[in-house]
Order: C-alpha cells, then sequence, then structure tokens
C-alpha cells in the first residue's frame, strides 16, 4: 500500500514536470512562431555601389545593426508587429522605410538606395531620356557644370559655398587670391565682370559681406544643398548671358523631393542650418523646399586675420513647384539674407566701424512644354539690395539701394535634329540711389565735420 502511494505521487510529480515542460516548450515554440527577420542590402543611389558600416535600426526596438563591407544586414528576432526601419549614414540622405512582421516565421528582404546630400529623390519611376531641353547650353565651346554632390565635396570643410566650389574650376581663382573671399577671377577677369544669373535672372553681389571691404571675409547667399547646378561659361557663352563682360555663371536651384516631408538640421564650426521638403499636395502634383542658415564665419576670421571684420550672416529661402498638368509648371522662389558688420579697430573717421546689408530675391515662373519640339518659357522677378556703412562715431559714411524689376519669355525650338532655334525678349526697369559722407578734423578741433557730400540716383 505504501508503495504503490509512493509510486503514484512520483508519477503524479513526473506528470506535472512533464505538463511544466511541455508548457514551456510550447510557449518558445509560439515566441518563436511570431519572430520574424529582416535582411537587405544598402547601395549608393547614384551608381550602385555597395555602403558599408552604415546604421539599420529598427525604431522604438533595440534592434540595431550595421551594413557590412558588401553592403548586407540581418536583424533576426522581431516580433510581430508594425514598425519603420531607419538607414542612414553621413554624407546621406536617411531613410525610413515602414514595414510588419505578421506570419509565423516571416521574413522580408530590403533593397535600399540612398541619396547624397544635394540631390533630390523621388519614388516615381519614370522614362527619362534627353532632348533639346536638357544638358549643355547650345553652340557654347566650352563650359563647366558642377552637380549636387560635386558643390558640396568642392565647397570647402569651412563653408558650404557653390561659389568657392567654383574657384575649384579650371582657370577660376579667389579675387586677390584670398580665399576667405567667395568673389573670385575667371581668366584675369574680375568678379564685377561675371554675370551671376539664378534660375536665368541676373543678380548683382548675392553675397553676404559688404562692398569695397578689404578685411574681413564673404560668403554667398547660396547653400550646396539648395542647388541643383552650376555652370560656369568662360568664353562665348549665348548672348542671353551677354550683360557680364568676363563670364556668365548659371545657378539652377533645385526642387524639393516628392515624398513625404524630411527635415534636417546641421550644427557646424562655421554655420548651422536646417533644411525642410516634400510634396505639395495629395495628388503628389508638386513639392516644397525651405532652408535657412547662420553662418559664425566672422567669428573665425577676426582671431585670423588682422583688423579683420566681425561678419554674421543669416539667410532663409523657400522654393515651390506644382505641375498644373503633364506638361506645364509653375515655380515659385524666393531668398533673403542680411549681413551684420562690426569693425574692432578703425583708423580715421572715414574708415567703416560699422554696416550692415540686405539682399531679397523673388522669382515665379512658368514653363510648358507644347510638344516634344516646342518649348515656352516664362518668368517675372523682384531684386532688392542695399547696404550701410558707418564709422567709430555712428556718424554716415555709405548707402546704397539697387532694385530691379525683370521679365521675360523664351521660346526654342528644335525644329530638326541637331539644329535648334531660340528666341526671346527680356525687359528690366531698374533703380539706383546712394550717397557718401567724407569727413575731416583740424588740430585744434577734432570733431569730424562732413566736408564733401555725394548723393546720386539713376
Amino acid at each position: 500500500m505504501s508503495l504503490d502511494r509512493t509510486a503514484k505521487d512520483t508519477c503524479v510529480r513526473f506528470g506535472v514536470a512533464f505538463r511544466c515542460a511541455a508548457a514551456i516548450t510550447m510557449m518558445v515554440a509560439s515566441i518563436g512562431a511570431h519572430a520574424g527577420e529582416i535582411h537587405g542590402k544598402v547601395v549608393d543611389s547614384n551608381g550602385g555601389e555597395a555602403l558599408g558600416r552604415v546604421s539599420v535600426a529598427v525604431l522604438d526596438t533595440k534592434f540595431r545593426t550595421q551594413t557590412s563591407v558588401t553592403g548586407e544586414f540581418v536583424i533576426a528576432g522581431i516580433p510581430a508587429g508594425n514598425y519603420t526601419l531607419r538607414i542612414e549614414a553621413v554624407g546621406y540622405r536617411f531613410r525610413a522605410v515602414p514595414f510588419s512582421l505578421n506570419s509565423e516565421s516571416e521574413s522580408k528582404e530590403f533593397s535600399v538606395a540612398l541619396t547624397l546630400d544635394g540631390f533630390r529623390r523621388t519614388e516615381t519611376v519614370v522614362n527619362v531620356k534627353g532632348d533639346v531641353y536638357h544638358g549643355e547650353e547650345a553652340a557654347v565651346p566650352s563650359q563647366m557644370s558642377l552637380v549636387g554632390a560635386e558643390i558640396k565635396a568642392a565647397g570647402t570643410v569651412l563653408a558650404d559655398d557653390p561659389f568657392r566650389a567654383v574657384q575649384s574650376l579650371p582657370g577660376v581663382s579667389a579675387s586677390g587670391n584670398n580665399e576667405f573671399f567667395g568673389q573670385f577671377s575667371v581668366m584675369g577677369a574680375p568678379f564685377d565682370r561675371v554675370g551671376v544669373y539664378v534660375d536665368g535672372v541676373q543678380v548683382q553681389q548675392p553675397f553676404h559681406g559688404l562692398p569695397d571691404e578689404a578685411q574681413g571675409a564673404s560668403l554667398s547667399l547660396f547653400s550646396g544643398e539648395t542647388i541643383d547646378e552650376v555652370t560656369l561659361m568662360p568664353i562665348a557663352y549665348p548672348v542671353k548671358f551677354a550683360d557680364g563682360a568676363g563670364a556668365a555663371l548659371l545657378i539652377r536651384t533645385r526642387e524639393g523631393s516628392r515624398t513625404g516631408p524630411l527635415f534636417r538640421v546641421s550644427l557646424g564650426m562655421a554655420e548651422s542650418s536646417f533644411l525642410a521638403e516634400g510634396s505639395l499636395g495629395k495628388s503628389n502634383r508638386g513639392s516644397w523646399l525651405a532652408s535657412a542658415r547662420k553662418s559664425y564665419l566672422g567669428y573665425l576670421t577676426q582671431y585670423s586675420v588682422k583688423n579683420a571684420s566681425d561678419v554674421s550672416f543669416e539667410d532663409g529661402d523657400l522654393k515651390l513647384t506644382y505641375d498644373l498638368t503633364p506638361r506645364q509648371s509653375l515655380d515659385l522662389y524666393s531668398i533673403y539674407g542680411h549681413t551684420d558688420l562690426s569693425r574692432r579697430f578703425p583708423a580715421d573717421f572715414n574708415q567703416t566701424a560699422s554696416g550692415d546689408s540686405n539682399f531679397a530675391l523673388a522669382r515665379a515662373g512658368w514653363r510648358f512644354a507644347a510638344s516634344p519640339r516646342l518649348l515656352v518659357e516664362s518668368h517675372a522677378a523682384y531684386l532688392d539690395q542695399s547696404f550701410r556703412k558707418a564709422n567709430a562715431d555712428g556718424l554716415f559714411l555709405n548707402q546704397d539701394a539697387y532694385g530691379e524689376w525683370v521679365g521675360g519669355t523664351s521660346v526654342v525650338w528644335n525644329w530638326s535634329k541637331d539644329n535648334v532655334l531660340e528666341a526671346g525678349w527680356t525687359g528690366r526697369g531698374l533703380r539706383n540711389s546712394g550717397s557718401s559722407t567724407f569727413f575731416t578734423s583740424s588740430e585744434f578741433d577734432p570733431t569730424p565735420v562732413p566736408v564733401a557730400v555725394d548723393n546720386g540716383s539713376g
């Protein structure tokens, strides 16, 4: 009787243990059944090269890894659910890809192409073919172009400036061999002989800084992240760019990405910047792009250049693009920049001790591809520039205000293969007013007295 009860208790204990083990096994199997795996490869969208050491993470979880030298990654053991995969690397725009795992032993594969900063990304597949409306300007024997990634690479680490990128081209050098300035000469021609065109509109001195100031630094108002292409034509350029006798510099601003909103903040030693872009409208027929920048270049130059100016920069721009029809589009571009200058040790009453300048440009454009061989473009723009200088006593020295209304239309007809006929007109309304004062003092009365005042307008 005792032996039977002992055996029975033992069987009960073994039975409980067996049931517990079975429950644990089923629990583990259940967890495994609802855990999945993701794997894939990350490449460069431009050339298709594999990208190694790219950060790959499942947001709001502990699952993360890096790509191998072949660009491949694997993350296993992810429970069922909805997630977002984030892929990011230095110099590239990050990608956020939503995904879900909900079936037993599910495995998902991803093929991700990262886009370099300064390039525009689209998630729409289109048929692309070259035509007369793309590529180099016709009948220009010598022209050099820089695109987004090249502008970023050549714009120097100190300042993300497309004009400094242009200085890396053959025949181009910094004005006066002073690399603190964004102005440049082309084959010996000074910068004031170079015509600068932004989306077909000529602009005058698009820089942060004050004219006729040999000390300090200058920076263009344009950021490499908002420029699609810069083209320099040193000789024999078309007549529509003939307002500059030395060379022609064409700047084409880029559109925003027609995807979900993207935001990026950059903090650096020389400047801080903010960039945002995305699609416009529910039908994805347009895009928007906005950026803002604050530069600290003056804080660096004032300690490295004797009697340098303390210059603070800030600017911002906005571009909107919308397709009215598959063959018609509208775009609006605006940019504004402000500069403050302060010199530490002005020499006399007639030397600039402080000053400021402003630059504003607003442009609206319309583009109509009437047929594969006929293109019509129109634009209207307003430009406003002003500056003011004062001496150490705060007395006025120079001031100038320049404004311009401009409009134009062009028609391009590719009437036969390798034959292009282009015609158009441009109208400009200019105004310019300025004044300057010269001070002198005597041995008996050191108070500065204005002895010459020049006022002009046109």
